[in-house]
């Protein structure tokens, strides 16, 4: 009797103690995956920190920031033309500013003065033919650099304040704009008064436009329909 209470006994602990060597066995083969999992996470975190604080762009390797005159050289205005009077003059000022202090080829100052006709409504376009653009722009350019300017900055009004009107079903916009040309330390601001008119395909394109002042508003022109 007492010969099979001990064999019990003892059959009932051989379990108990293999049970435990597989929970240890079990536990120390997931321990390298959480180690893995967890460098992963603090490798991810660390880079969203990276891209968040970094001031630098991340560009693919062997790549470089594309200059202005690249920008506005590739764009294709017949499907990215602004959208609205303001952006219309943003663009016009860059055009500008580009073809004023960059050092450019026949090639690129065709090209450019192009694009920037293209913001230009038919009459205005009409009224300056592009050979004689060019050639007033050339001469101004050429007393630009005589004078030892640079096209520094541009500034248009709040998109809020921007007039528009209309007249016999033709859609009129006017927006102030500064730019502001420096020569050492000196600062020359130019304020004018833009004319926009909606051509039949919805685009806003300049018209005509006038001096203005610091304090100028607005206002309807009666010159373009008015």
């Amino acid at each position: 009797m007492n010969r099979d209470i001990r064999n019990k006994g003892l059959s009932s602990t051989n379990p108990k103690k293999n049970k435990g060597m597989k929970k240890k066995n079990r536990s120390s083969k997931f321990l390298p995956t959480i180690l893995f999992m967890s460098i992963i996470a603090i490798s991810i975190i660390y880079l969203f920190y990276y891209i968040n604080t970094s001031t630098e762009p991340i560009l693919p390797l062997g790549t470089k920031e594309k200059s202005e005159l690249e920008i506005i050289s590739e764009k294709d205005l017949d499907y990215e033309y602004p959208a609205t009077p303001s952006e219309v003059l943003r663009l016009y000022y860059r055009i500008t500013r580009v073809l004023y202090n960059e050092d450019l080829t026949e090639e690129q100052t065709n090209n450019l003065v192009s694009k920037l006709r293209q913001l230009f409504d038919k009459e205005l376009i009409e009224n300056n033919p592009l050979e004689d653009q060019l050639k007033i722009f050339t001469k101004e350019k050429e007393d630009f650099k005589d004078k030892k300017y640079e096209f520094s900055d541009f500034n248009i009004m709040d998109a809020k304040e921007v007039l528009y009107w209309s007249k016999e079903e033709v859609e009129y916009a006017a927006v102030i704009g500064s730019s502001s040309f420096t020569k050492k330390n000196e600062l020359l601001m130019v304020y004018e008064e833009y004319i926009f008119r909606r051509d039949e395909d919805g685009r806003w394109k300049i018209v005509g436009w006038q001096p203005a002042n610091e304090d100028s508003k607005p206002a309807e022109d009666e010159t373009f329909g008015g």
